[in-house]
């Protein structure tokens, strides 16, 4: 059986439409590939994020 990631990150692989991302912290560097792959198939990604820990995320890329 699949990690929750591993199937987080086929679900973004495979999308075709749209990808909304909410989470509180996002600091996984594959996850964040997996988005940026997503967008140059141009596949509109959307990211939400907590205020308070937006910096980890900022300082990832």
């Amino acid at each position: 059986m699949p990690s929750i990631k591993e199937h987080a990150r086929r679900l973004i692989r495979n999308a075709q439409q749209v990808v909304a991302v909410v989470m509180d912290m996002f600091t996984d560097v594959d996850m964040f590939l997996e988005v940026l792959t997503a967008s140059s198939r141009r596949v509109a990604v959307y990211v939400l994020l907590d205020e308070v820990n937006a910096h980890h995320f900022v300082n990832m890329v």
